[in-house]
């Protein structure tokens, strides 16, 4: 599917930004996926500066999305927004003597918004990066979906995107009785349909806008800490050529309480949201390792 980002691009004829030194971008599907592994596991090889989950309950990088959206309907802007496709030939003069037009609806060019866009995020994650004499950078999420993903490939063409998933049921097993925000204040996940809805919305995203894209890498957490072929999958697609071993060896856990055995209504409920496509993705709710789907 086509990126709608890039059609903005196209419509107006922009070149694309900039190679930015290939950062990494590692979104999973939902919570207690192991993305916290996939960060460390990156992170390890002393390059790469992956940010993890950034102000992620504010919804900063989908309210910048949604932003970046308005900008991208077939019918606006139009060219009347911008003097320099309107009138070629006699801009400057529009500039020159701006009393004397109708200037209400006057816009900066549109490679100037989508500079805006990337400038916030190289202030905001790749000069902080470089504070850390990191020369690459990234971040981790759980809460961005395949748009979003797109969003960032608009910004960074040269990114390299993971898409990281977990069986959902021991997913919730792990985070059952965590109260985290998707968003604040509108949207606290203690329940296990809000869950459950998250990790469909973000995997049917991630499978339908991203499935074929080369920029791609799709991990499942089950193959990941078996190592082997998926780990060596996962370091060659970002570009790392090493990593510290001992970031397997070493568990360091992000909550204090054990998993809690998901009761039989919540494994219903699970089955019902998002059961079809974990069964395509090779998972029930008593996991079986099988063939890696992707």
């Amino acid at each position: 599917m086509s990126n709608p980002f890039l059609e903005f691009d196209r419509k107006w004829k922009l070149d694309p930004l900039p190679a930015a030194n290939a950062p990494v971008f590692v979104l999973s599907a939902s919570w207690r996926a192991g993305s916290t592994l996939v960060q460390r596991l990156l992170c390890s090889n002393g390059q790469l500066q992956l940010w993890g989950e950034p102000y992620g309950d504010s919804g900063m990088i989908p309210n910048m999305v949604a932003s970046a959206k308005v900008c991208l309907r077939p019918d606006w802007p139009l060219t009347g927004h911008f003097p320099e496709y309107l009138h070629p030939d006699r801009y400057e003069e529009i500039y020159n003597r701006p009393q004397d037009y109708w200037i209400a609806n006057l816009y900066p060019l549109p490679g100037d918004i989508r500079q805006a866009h990337r400038a916030f995020f190289d202030q905001w994650i790749a000069v902080s990066s470089q504070r850390h004499k990191k020369s690459r950078f990234g971040l981790k999420e759980v809460r961005l979906d395949g748009v979003c993903a797109q969003y960032l490939q608009w910004l960074y063409p040269d990114a390299r995107f993971v898409f990281l998933v977990r069986n959902p049921y021991n997913s919730w097993r792990s985070y059952k009785g965590a109260d985290w925000y998707f968003k604040f204040p509108e949207l606290k996940v203690n329940r296990v349909d809000s869950f459950a809805k998250i990790w469909m919305r973000n995997m049917s995203s991630f499978l339908s806008l991203w499935k074929d894209d080369p920029a791609a890498h799709f991990v499942r957490f089950e193959d990941l800490v078996g190592q082997g072929k998926t780990l060596q999958g996962l370091l060659s697609h970002c570009g790392l050529d090493s990593f510290d071993p001992n970031v397997f060896a070493q568990r360091i856990r992000g909550m204090e309480k054990p998993p809690i055995d998901p009761s039989t209504a919540e494994l219903s409920q699970i089955n019902r949201i998002c059961g079809k496509l974990a069964a395509q993705l090779g998972y029930t709710a008593i996991y079986q390792h099988g063939e890696n789907p992707f």
